[in-house]
């Protein structure tokens, strides 16, 4: 019996023991082998561990039960090994990054056979090939292809949060004999990309089953019914188990997707799962906590004005973003903030928002008239800035400085570069940004070492393809904002962009994407039940 045989029949059989119902007369499981068409390589048992899929066996109709999962089969913190060790209150201390520190504990008794789970953990990798590994060697190839794309700018921070939270792990559960830093940054990478947020009891864990279905955006093929346990109409065993039931029909011999998120775009399925869509319409590009400290001296003053122009919008209007948006647009807070920068008047430049609006009443006393006057003034131009109805898009990008304008392209296509821009103006730039687009789609195609998987591809060809993204979406806006007549009307567009961007003038397609946070990989972003508010 070949190695995919053997752990998918082992698997089915702890399936049957732990009380999940799967029905296999129309849904199998398959390995899929990182080796690609190598059919030799599916009788390694490294080569085909974590490499799964859930493919239907005959036309199943909507609203049919392809499974169900007792809430008792699921690894959470409650049904760890861990939690019967150490006990409830301390790993409840740790909140979410005691489900990493439970996996990365469990795997000590998996080979033995000695965990409840062995059968299950067999199936998950040691570690998803996610970027967090990539950043381990500089001259890796895939951190090189990923300077500049919102991807580096998390993980930048992310390394230094994971660290932290792996020492006030070791320390609450005493565990420097068993928790290393890289037992515990492997397991965060599989809570990464595989754990479902159950309900509010349980929290996050490791859903056996479910998590074998790979991502298609906006190609869900079932959705979860039932485990509220706040409804009393339920028996015990629906409120106690989740199922899973088609919500459309699914043709014989096609893979049964699952949707991670239809709103995430490709540099959070490549951050958090490792892996990236062709097909993805979801697309923003965000701007580094530091490119507003721009190196070139012409502009050095006008970007600290952006600087402090950001937080006091943030503070208030709700958290406004600095992002290029899926259809090449600059965001109302940068074209704000650019604007506010493009004042001619010194006293703009010099005035520095506070970012605490609870100034006191001695405090408002002690202004001077002169200075009261130029705060409401800013305010009252700003007001006027964020008011969509009030100034459109183009009237903004009208009182933006040409040579602003152009170096906030021109230093976000350097992050990407790493270079010195030489680029005389915007057709040159743009240019520039284009052959970078067709080489990395090129690439995309060829690189060695990638493999697809669900709907995506993985590795060097995942970086590639966001990158060119990316870039494709960059140049896209440089035209919008320094070409086009009438921004308001005209959509950005460019024929040499990526081929599938056609796909973005579907409304249906559009999305706000999940902007990304530093925060560790690990938390949780595939829900199967939201939390209550």
């Amino acid at each position: 019996m070949r190695a995919r045989d053997a752990i998918i029949e082992r698997f089915e059989r702890w399936c049957d023991a732990f009380g999940i119902v799967v029905d296999r007369g129309i849904v199998g499981i398959e390995c899929v082998s990182k080796s690609a068409a190598d059919e030799d390589a599916l009788d390694d048992v490294d080569d085909v561990t974590g490499c799964f899929r859930v493919v239907a066996k005959t036309r199943i109709d909507a609203r049919t039960t392809l499974a169900v999962i007792p809430k008792a089969a699921v690894f959470t913190t409650a049904t760890s090994r861990l939690r019967r060790d150490v006990g409830d209150g301390v790993l409840d201390a740790l909140g979410e990054v005691g489900v990493v520190c439970a996996v990365a504990y469990e795997r000590q008794f998996v080979e033995d056979g000695s965990s409840a789970f062995s059968a299950y953990f067999a199936m998950i990798p040691q570690r998803e090939n996610l970027p967090q590994f990539w950043w381990v060697d500089e001259d890796d190839a895939r951190r090189k292809v990923l300077r500049g794309t919102s991807v580096e700018i998390l993980l930048e921070e992310d390394v230094a949060r994971m660290e932290s939270d792996w020492m006030e792990a070791v320390e609450t559960l005493n565990a420097s004999s068993w928790l290393t830093f890289d037992a515990f940054r492997d397991a965060a990478s599989v809570v990464a990309s595989r754990a479902f947020f159950v309900d509010e009891q349980l929290g996050q864990g490791l859903m056996p089953f479910a998590d074998l279905f790979n991502h298609l955006s906006d190609g869900a093929h079932f959705h979860v019914v039932g485990a509220s346990t706040k409804t009393k109409t339920k028996t015990n065993a629906e409120e106690d188990a989740i199922r899973l039931e088609s919500c459309r029909e699914i043709p014989a011999g096609d893979e049964v997707y699952n949707s991670f998120g239809d709103d995430h775009d490709n540099a959070m399925l490549l951050y958090k799962y490792g892996f990236a869509e062709r097909t993805n319409v979801v697309r923003s590009i965000q701007f580094p906590d530091d490119f507003w400290n721009a190196s070139n001296p012409s502009t050095a003053t006008d970007f600290h004005a952006i600087a402090c122009f950001y937080e006091w919008l943030n503070e208030n209007y709700g958290g406004i973003e600095f992002e290029i948006d899926e259809d090449g647009g600059l965001s109302r807070g940068l074209l704000t903030a650019l604007c506010m920068a493009s004042k001619d008047d010194d006293e703009w430049l010099e005035y520095e928002p506070e970012a605490d609006d609870s100034s006191s009443e001695e405090d408002e006393e002690a202004k001077t008239e002169e200075q009261q006057l130029k705060e409401g003034r800013f305010r009252s131009c700003v007001s006027e800035c964020m008011d969509e109805e009030a100034t459109s898009t183009s009237e903004l990008l009208a009182e933006i400085k040409p040579e602003l304008l152009f170096t906030l392209f021109a230093e976000r296509f350097q992050y990407y570069c790493g270079d010195e821009i030489s680029s005389a103006g915007p057709s040159e730039l743009l240019v520039s940004m284009l052959d970078d687009v067709r080489a990395c789609l090129a690439s995309s195609e060829s690189s060695p070492g990638s493999f697809a998987v669900g709907g995506g591809v993985c590795g060097l060809s995942a970086a590639y393809l966001l990158r060119a993204q990316e870039l494709s979406l960059l140049s896209a806006a440089l035209v919008r904002a320094c070409f086009d007549d009438d921004d308001d009307d005209q959509e950005a567009s460019d024929d040499e962009t990526c081929d599938d961007d056609n796909n973005a003038n579907d409304a249906h397609a559009r999305k706000k994407p999940k902007v990304l946070v530093a925060a560790p990989a690990y938390n949780p972003t595939v829900y199967l039940h939201k939390p209550s508010a």
